[in-house]
């Protein structure tokens, strides 16, 4: 039993995204707790659980109550799904699933439940292929129908970890097929909505505008739209053509809408506006987006999603002191308990605080924030490619030798031909910080 208990130990913390091994932890935990309506284990019990106090035998209710926060019925069903025979039954039973012309709704509380309480995805990925290699697109359909599959988790971190994993490893597939095949498959699945809303929309693969990606989003806009479509689209390509050329269009949209828009798509329009009131030098409209910016803050606003999108686009328009500006202001907000481990976060404003660093002389702080960025754990996330293009701009003014800098402009110079964007020249590398 003590083998089921630190077994136990190690899904909660591959769960949650950290490990447990100060009281600081236990007190994330408690707080994460409470979202699932599990407040009856208290901090002394937590503690002596994970061996930060002299440990005692855990009760039942503790660890039915744990157990219960994996999704679980209690501790008995937790130690008997755990069970090889279990995972033997678990891997026939989807196996099983592959072959049906479609689903039932059972099926996929079956999926949602081994995805949600063994932490992986990969049954829902291995259905999705299989579907695919045989062409069973209302079998697909089902398997997104968000009426009896909650595939994205109770809560808005699992939202998150789960939406991105399955839009990220369905990319993987999408773009690992003859291109042939990919404009046939791709005709059907965005005849799809919530394959639309729940993976195209949710990884967006800004580097690969310019091919699959781009032709994806091409297919969608000829085929009749919601409006926030049209504006995700628009912006999109508005951005797009900026990278390619060098100039912006300009784009307007009714902004009394705004605030009924999600948080991301708010943030990548009030962002837009700004890169192109910079570009054209009209200050009076810069303002007034940057004053609207905070004033669309309203209280249920997820800081992290709105000013994601904001800031990618002052990247662009090298809007160094707004960056800074919010830094200051939301630092905390975005990189609380709750988000840390939401890696992209961490590195994209670490990166932003290099480059303030850096602008403001303090080369030796600006090289340790650079030193510390993994650009490893950026390999899921569909900006991976684009952020390292600025990631590789900051190394190359940091580098103290030509070496150093040859290398730096190196992997610039390939990420930007993968691009095809003709905005992120030598130049531009060399002058990204001149005013």
């Amino acid at each position: 039993m003590k083998a089921a208990q630190k077994q136990l130990r190690l899904d909660i913390e591959r769960k949650i995204g950290f490990k447990i091994m100060s009281s600081s932890d236990v007190k994330a935990f408690i707080n994460i707790l409470g979202e699932y309506q599990i407040v009856d284990l208290s901090f002394n019990t937590l503690r002596r659980f994970w061996a930060l106090l002299p440990q005692t035998k855990a009760s039942q209710n503790t660890l039915n109550k744990l157990s219960i926060f994996l999704g679980y019925p209690s501790f008995f069903g937790y130690v008997k799904e755990k069970n090889k025979f279990e995972l033997w039954h678990t891997e026939v039973k989807i196996q099983r699933l592959k072959y049906k012309e479609d689903l039932s709704s059972s099926d996929l509380k079956f999926v949602n439940k081994i995805c949600l309480t063994q932490g992986t995805v990969h049954y829902f990925i291995s259905l999705f292929e299989h579907a695919v290699q045989y062409e069973k697109w209302n079998y697909i359909q089902t398997l997104f129908n968000s009426k009896y599959l909650n595939l994205f988790g109770k809560t808005k971190i699992e939202a998150i970890e789960y939406n991105v994993k399955i839009a990220a490893l369905i990319f993987m597939k999408l773009k690992s097929i003859p291109l042939a095949d990919f404009k046939k498959i791709i005709t059907k699945l965005i005849e799809i909505k919530n394959f639309k809303e729940n993976i195209i929309y949710i990884f967006v693969d800004l580097n690969n505008i310019n091919g699959r990606y781009g032709y994806l989003i091409d297919m969608i806009a000829k085929n009749n739209i919601e409006k926030e479509e049209e504006i995700f689209i628009k912006l999109l390509k508005g951005q797009a053509h900026f990278l390619n050329h060098g100039i912006t269009k300009k784009m307007k949209i009714d902004e009394s809408i705004l605030l009924t828009l999600p948080e991301t798509l708010r943030g990548r329009y009030l962002g837009f506006q700004i890169l192109h009131a910079s570009q054209i030098s009209d200050q009076n409209s810069e303002q007034y987006y940057w004053r609207l910016f905070f004033d669309l803050i309203a209280e249920d606003t997820d800081i992290r999603n709105y000013l994601h999108e904001f800031i990618h686009h002052l990247l662009l328009a090298k809007q160094f002191e707004k960056m800074d500006d919010l830094m200051s202001k939301y630092f905390d907000d975005i990189l609380d308990l709750f988000h840390v481990h939401h890696y992209l976060d961490v590195f994209l404003y670490n990166l932003i605080d290099a480059m303030s660093s850096y602008r403001s002389s303090n080369v030796k702080r600006a090289n340790i924030i650079f030193k510390n960025l993994d650009t490893d754990k950026l390999i899921f996330d569909s900006y991976c490619d684009y952020y390292l293009i600025f990631y590789n701009i900051i190394g190359y003014h940091l580098s103290n030798t030509q070496q150093e800098k040859n290398k730096f402009k190196q992997d610039y110079l390939k990420l930007i031909k993968g691009s095809g964007f003709m905005l992120f020249s030598e130049d531009y590398l060399s002058n990204y910080f001149e005013s």
